[in-house]
């Protein structure tokens, strides 16, 4: 499944007008997947929308390969590397925290404006 997918990017790739982006495929055995980009390019559209600089972003995410796209946001942004929902949330708990010391407004402040 994962080569027919690859094929199937590489089918659209060439009928698009504009340059291919990078793309990845993973058959994990009960499941596949295609990303198409890259971390750094989302982080990077994500910091345009919002106007953050890359020292005011953070990706928290998985390296689950060396050679996986999450390995590039290190390019877009700091990064911390986790390794489950559990340490996720503990990592998110103490970047609040941090966040909140520096005198930034609360979470639930900025979610409700």
């Amino acid at each position: 499944l994962a080569l027919q997918a690859r094929k199937a990017v590489k089918r659209v790739q060439r009928a698009a007008p504009h340059p291919p982006l990078p793309f990845c495929t993973f058959n994990g055995g009960k499941d596949v997947f295609v990303d198409v980009g890259t971390k750094e390019i989302g982080i990077d559209v994500l910091r345009g929308l919002t106007g953050a600089e890359r020292a005011q972003t953070l990706h928290m995410g998985d390296q689950f390969t060396r050679t996986g796209n999450d390995l590039l946001a290190r390019r877009a942004c700091g990064t911390v590397w986790v390794d489950d929902p559990g340490e996720t949330l503990a990592s998110l708990k103490l970047v609040l925290e941090a966040m909140e010391h520096r005198g930034a407004p609360r979470l639930s402040e900025v979610l409700r404006a």
